[in-house]
């Protein structure tokens, strides 16, 4: 799956989508799952507050992630996104790590 790249200071218009998969190919539906949470980091690492809405697609194993209105990227460099799907009795599944770039606009 790619991503971006996206600029410092951006706030996308487009929801972020993410499909989840069993081998990289095969599409898992998430019917098990009752919600999802999106983790983020900078490049150094560390965490970003993701304050956005968060919904499933179940059947076609999509995470969505309506961005939020001030913007997640305040520096250059590789950020990572993962997804955990919530479910019944404090299931919480991690998915595969999603990186990205993230440039400095044109003047």
């Amino acid at each position: 799956m790619s991503l971006g790249p996206f600029y410092v200071g951006q706030v996308p218009a487009d929801t972020l989508v993410l499909t989840v998969t069993t081998d990289g190919t095969t599409v898992k539906p998430l019917t098990a799952y009752t919600g999802a949470t999106i983790v983020m980091t900078d490049p150094d690492g560390l965490q970003v507050t993701t304050a956005g809405a968060v919904t499933l697609d179940k059947p076609n194993g999509k995470v969505m992630y309506t961005w939020p209105a001030t913007s997640h990227f305040a520096k250059v460099g590789q950020y990572k996104v993962q997804p955990f799907l919530t479910g019944a009795g404090g299931v919480n599944d991690p998915c595969t790590p999603v990186p990205f770039q993230v440039e400095d606009p044109l003047p």
